[in-house]
Parts: structure tokens; C-alpha cells; sequence
């Protein structure tokens, strides 16, 4: 028997016993594989961010919570009763806000958001407030396309990785919520992938 007819009946029998196992036939099937869900509690602790479920946007999902992450929070440390603004011209040069240089909306007061009953919370159209760490409440009422790929996953950064609990990132967290909108960008070109096998 030639040298050549030995491995063709080496690979004839590797690829049938590969067939057989493949296929079930070769003993014990393996055990199913387990659950892919994670607890809650232990993928907010991968996380390593403050969490809080989402309220009055259709999916069952947590947001990152923003109000430990403002540095001016609570409001009330400064403001006892702050001036009601009629436009965003009224306001003092000398504030501590000076920094803010709102431009949306674009025919807002400082109150078309904020509100001024309650410092720690924000105003909705209808008059009901809302907490800050709800405040994608207060950006849907006009961004509802947005609002709507949000909650659906295609807008805005998820959390942790993808089993489990979805976290994800609130509005504020990528968005100055008085300037929205990204400047623009220079692309960069895609990583240089090397060839690791040419066609003939």
C-alpha cells in the first residue's frame, strides 16, 4: 500500500468519526448550556454605575443615574429663591452660570426646564416635574425619534456588556443638555487589517 493511499484512508476515517461526533452519535450528548441571564444585582455590580429603572418610556431597562455626577447639585446650596428668567438675555454676566451659553431650545428660559418651585427637579410641558436622573423624560417630549431609538437600544451607550440587565447611559451623559448638538468631526480612517491569506 503506497504512501498516498495510507492518508487518504486516514482522512476518509478522520472525516467519518468527525461526522459521527458531530452528529451526536459519539456517546453522551453534552449538557445544555446554562441559563444566559445574569442577576440584576450582580450586573449592576459589574457595571460599577448607579442605576435606576426607567419610568414613562415603554422598555424594561435601567439608566445611569447623572445627579451624583453634577458638580452645582443640589441647587439649593446657592439658590434660595432664584429670579425667574424670562429670556436667556435677561441673565447676568456675573452669575455663576455665566459658563452656560444656552442655544437650546432655541426660544427658551432657563424655566422651560428647570424648575423654579423646585430646584431639584426639571419641569415637563404638562407642568409635572421629574427628577434629574430622569431627565431623557424632559428630552422626548421633543427629541421623540431619538427618545424612541433610545429606549430601543439603536441610540445611546449601553452599559456592561450585553448579558443581563440593560444600563444604559442617559441623555446628559453624551449631550450638553444647553448645546446638544455634536460640532463636527474629522473621520479617521478604519484600522489596517492584514491579509493573512491572497487569492490566486
Amino acid at each position: 500500500m503506497g504512501r498516498r493511499h495510507r492518508q487518504q484512508i486516514w482522512l476518509a476515517w478522520a472525516l467519518c468519526l468527525t461526522s459521527w461526533v458531530a452528529c451526536g452519535q459519539g456517546g453522551d450528548a453534552p449538557p445544555p448550556p446554562g441559563s444566559l441571564q445574569t442577576d440584576p444585582q450582580q450586573m449592576r455590580a459589574l457595571v460599577g454605575v448607579e442605576a435606576s429603572p426607567v419610568v414613562g418610556i415603554a422598555g424594561d431597562f435601567d439608566v445611569q443615574q447623572r445627579q451624583h455626577q453634577i458638580g452645582q447639585f443640589p441647587c439649593a446650596r446657592c439658590h434660595e429663591q432664584p429670579q425667574e428668567l424670562t429670556s436667556l438675555s435677561e441673565a447676568n454676566p456675573r452669575w455663576a452660570h455665566a459658563n452656560i451659553r444656552a442655544i437650546h431650545p432655541a426660544r427658551g428660559s432657563c424655566n422651560t426646564c428647570h424648575n423654579y418651585d423646585d430646584l431639584q427637579t426639571l419641569r415637563l410641558q404638562d407642568g409635572t416635574t421629574v427628577d434629574v436622573n430622569q431627565v431623557y423624560q424632559l428630552c422626548s417630549q421633543c427629541h421623540f425619534e431619538q427618545a424612541q431609538d433610545w429606549a430601543g437600544g439603536a441610540h445611546g451607550k449601553r452599559l456592561g456588556g450585553w448579558r443581563g440587565r440593560r444600563v444604559i447611559m442617559n441623555c446628559t451623559d453624551c449631550h450638553d443638555p444647553h448645546a446638544p448638538a455634536f460640532g463636527p468631526e474629522i473621520p479617521v480612517a478604519g484600522p489596517r487589517i492584514p491579509r493573512t491569506a491572497r487569492r490566486h
